[in-house]
Formats: structure tokens, sequence, C-alpha cells
């Protein structure tokens, strides 16, 4: 005979579930754990604990990012620490029964798992079992500005006023920034699966001023030679603008000759007809 853990009823040991409440038969003295080893032959992406075993191993599924269902049998009580870390493809969890507890990070950098389709354990749930790693908000940052950068150079790179030598610097820099944003979304993946650590503050955080004064130099050299391209440009106009009020006045004189030159014609004309009619 076994007593079910659940309600407490007792059944025939031929039984593999108990007749009263349906919970599968669990021995809490013989735990069988479904080990990380034993996990990577579970293929995703949907995992199905298998009933044979009875506990889940710490980290047993972290960094895996095949994995978007998970279903846990009635017969696991508990999640243990860094169970799921990192699976950043996990969307949905089912319980076919109750979980007593869920450990410290077990579903840490889980971003796709919604509210709604997390577990829930009856006795205790640790305050990061479902937190974000805090070094990713710093990357994220970086990788803002980095993108603002890739923008602003682009800005530069697309105004045909400006000298060649200064777009061809513009465009290096966005290949190179580029490069890096690249890399730091990289790394930023490693970090949720939990297969890398944040070990480059001092290096990036360097990187970045050095872009920003690297930009704030090339903005400079496009607004200096923005404003000798505008200043020729207004005396351009002006000297435009002189030409066409020399040629309107030449014009306007050419008009008074040309008037003066008819008249003085009609006046000759009209003397000789009065010389000949007298």
């Amino acid at each position: 005979m076994w007593k079910c853990m659940f309600c407490d009823h007792y059944n025939v040991d031929e039984a593999d579930s108990c007749v009263v409440c349906g919970k599968v038969k669990y021995n809490k003295k013989k735990s069988v754990k479904l080990t990380q080893q034993i996990a990577k032959n579970l293929a995703g992406p949907d995992i199905i604990i298998p009933k044979e075993f009875n506990a889940i191993g710490k980290s047993a599924f972290k960094s895996r990012d095949d994995i978007e269902t998970v279903t846990i049998h009635a017969g696991i009580e508990n999640i243990p620490k860094e169970a799921f870390f990192g699976c950043v493809n996990l969307r949905k969890v089912i319980c076919l029964g109750e979980l007593s507890s869920i450990g410290s990070k077990a579903f840490t950098n889980c971003e796709k798992l919604s509210e709604h389709d997390r577990p829930y354990a009856k006795l205790y749930i640790a305050d990061d079992a479902f937190s974000s790693s805090e070094d990713l908000s710093i990357l994220d940052d970086w990788i803002l500005e980095l993108k603002d950068y890739i923008n602003r150079y682009n800005k530069i790179i697309n105004d045909s006023r400006l000298t060649p030598e200064i777009i061809q610097v513009a465009r290096d820099k966005v290949i190179s920034v580029t490069q890096v944003v690249e890399y730091l979304e990289t790394y930023k993946l490693r970090i949720k699966k939990g297969v890398a650590n944040f070990d480059l503050f001092g290096t990036y955080s360097g990187y970045l001023l050095a872009q920003d004064s690297d930009l704030e130099q090339v903005e400079r050299d496009a607004a200096s030679c923005l404003e000798t391209v505008i200043s020729q440009e207004k005396e351009n106009e002006e000297k435009e603008a002189e030409k066409i009020k020399r040629q309107r006045k030449l014009k306007k004189i050419k008009g008074y000759v040309i008037g003066l030159g008819i008249g003085i014609a009609v006046c000759i004309l009209a003397a000789a007809i009065l010389s000949v009619v007298l």
C-alpha cells in the first residue's frame, strides 16, 4: 500500500495514481531526479517532463533556447534554483498538479514567459524566481545610445551639401559602431542564457566616451562645412539678385531709348509731311 501525499488516501502498490484524486504515485523517500545531463536528451520546442522523474534537478534546463513550452506532471512539487534560467524562448509552463515551491532564479531572463503563463506555487516563490539580470538594463542603455550615434551619422551621410571627406568619415563610423552593436546584442543574449558574465563595464564605458567625442567632432566639422556652404549659397543668391536687378534696369533703359527713338522718328516724319503739304 502507498499513501497519496495529496489526499492521504491509501492505494494498492500496483496503482500508478491515486484512485481518489488522480495524482500520480510519489514516494518522497525515493527521489528520481531529472538532471541537466538527462535533460539534454529532451528536445524542444515542447518539453514534457517524463513521469519516471519526480524531481527536477538544479539548472536542469538552463540556457536552453530551443524550449518554448514545458509540461510538468502532477508528481513534481518543486522547481529548483535556475531550473529554466535563460530559456529565452520559453513562452508557457503547464503544471498538471500543484507546485509547492519555485526556487531562486528558476525562470530568470525568460522574457517571453508572460505573467499569465507562469507557474504558481502554493507555499513559496523566490523573490527573484522570474527576474531579469540587472546587467541587461546597462547593455540596453549602451545599445540604444550607440544606435542613436548611428542615426546621427546617417544624417551626415545623407546631406549632399557636405564634402566627400566628411561623409566618408561618417560612413566608416557607421560600419564600426554597427559592428559593436551587433556584438553587444549577441553578448546580451549570452547573459540572458546564463553562459556569460557581465565584465565589459570598464571597456565599453571608455568606448562610449570615445565615440561620443568622435561624434561631436564629426558634427562640428559638418556644421562648419554647412556654414561655409550656406554662406556661399547666400553670396551666390545675392549676386544672382544683383544680376537680375541690373538686367531689369538695362531692359527698362532700353525701352526708354526705343520709345525715344520712335518718338523722334515720328516727329521727323510729321515735319516732312508738313513741308510737302505747305
